[in-house]
């Protein structure tokens, strides 16, 4: 198989009614127009591109820059990433060179350095990517909502079959009791936690993977059940079947994830399509704030944002920038962490005042 890298030709006139938009075309230019690639029985065909680049000198019919408008094509081929510009810039020598004295073409030369680049996304790939990141996570979300939930049904089971004042009486504490499932939980949930991460290490996924990405992603699920977990004791004691408590369980989660993930996302592109609308991007940055206090928005928007942030360093390195890593910058994943790790402390102790009977003596003594 031969395969061409680019050429060019010349001879074929420009029609004189040709407008760059809807001003006339100049005497002395052409148009630059890019051919579609073909492929005819798994041959590469050369591409076409049509250039006149230097202004007609007047010179003599029959040479390149004679008076006559001509279209100059030049042929290239994709696959070398080098070949158009090559060959460009061989037409260009050899049109300055047919418009100078011939004794002197020798001196003069055009010289060319091209750096091919992967080029930047489009403004659709670019919402496409975010709306794909805002799926990944959701789905993730859902998994994690219906694992967690069938972890606490046997607190909500001991609750309804009296297991749990069985427990009291024989002289365990509250706070033993509660501390004890809650650390059996953790350790629990550590198995799920780790086939996740074995999936996402086996698998290499960059926007979980790469540089301290797989530590974030960690640190997320596990500290999304350390959350959830403990907001999940607080309802244990009012539910009478364990079938009902999963479902309630898994709606909450679903209910306040999706809504403050979509809500926020919604904005955040709305903001990005209209950057100049000042509004739009404070009541995204509000929204992202106050969401923060759902620990179902923390676990999905934290996934989104480690894609988004791969995303761009992805970018970056393709033009050769090397960025620092800024994966748990507090603006970042360290403040969804952060926001994580308060909720779980004040849901679990708030279930232990409520279980000593603290928050009742303090209830009462306002009462009075």
């Amino acid at each position: 198989m031969v395969c061409w890298y680019g050429g060019w030709s010349f001879g074929m006139p420009l029609t004189s009614d040709l407008q760059f938009d809807i001003n006339p075309i100049p005497v002395n230019r052409t148009l630059t127009k890019a051919m579609r690639p073909t492929d005819v029985s798994g041959v590469v065909v050369r591409h076409r591109t049509q250039a006149m680049l230097l202004p007609s000198s007047g010179a003599g019919e029959g040479q390149i820059g004679g008076t006559e408008r001509k279209i100059r094509q030049v042929w290239y081929n994709p696959e070398g990433y080098h070949s158009l510009p090559a060959f460009l810039n061989s037409l260009n020598n050899f049109i300055l060179r047919a418009n100078v004295p011939k004794e002197k073409s020798s001196n003069y030369g055009i010289a060319v350095v091209a750096h091919p680049y992967p080029g930047g996304e489009s403004q659709e790939q670019a919402m496409l990517s975010s709306l794909l990141d805002i799926i990944v996570s959701m789905s993730v979300l859902i998994g994690y909502s219906i694992t967690t939930a069938s972890f606490v049904l046997y607190v909500v089971k001991e609750h309804q079959n009296k297991a749990k004042q069985l427990q009291h009486i024989s002289g365990l504490g509250v706070t033993s009791y509660w501390v004890t499932n809650f650390i059996y939980d953790l350790v629990y949930f550590m198995v799920p936690v780790a086939l996740s991460i074995g999936v996402i290490s086996a698998f290499q996924i960059p926007a979980f993977f790469n540089d301290n990405n797989l530590l974030a992603v960690f640190l997320l699920l596990f500290l999304f059940g350390y959350a959830t977990f403990s907001w999940m004791y607080l309802l244990a004691g009012i539910f009478k079947e364990t079938g009902m408590a999963f479902i309630v369980y898994v709606c909450i989660n679903l209910f306040f994830g999706i809504n403050t993930i979509i809500t926020h996302s919604v904005v955040f592109l709305l903001s990005q399509e209209k950057a100049t609308d000042q509004g739009l991007n404070d009541l995204a940055e509000t929204l992202r704030h106050v969401f923060l206090m759902f620990p179902q928005f923390c676990f999905g928007s934290g996934l989104i944002e480690l894609s988004q942030h791969q995303a761009l360093m992805g970018f970056l390195k393709a033009y050769g920038v090397v960025y620092p890593d800024t994966t748990f910058e507090l603006d970042r994943i360290s403040s969804k962490l952060l926001g994580l790790f308060l909720q779980g402390t004040l849901f679990f102790s708030v279930r232990l005042l409520v279980d000593d009977g603290t928050i009742q003596k303090v209830w009462y003594k306002i009462l009075e």
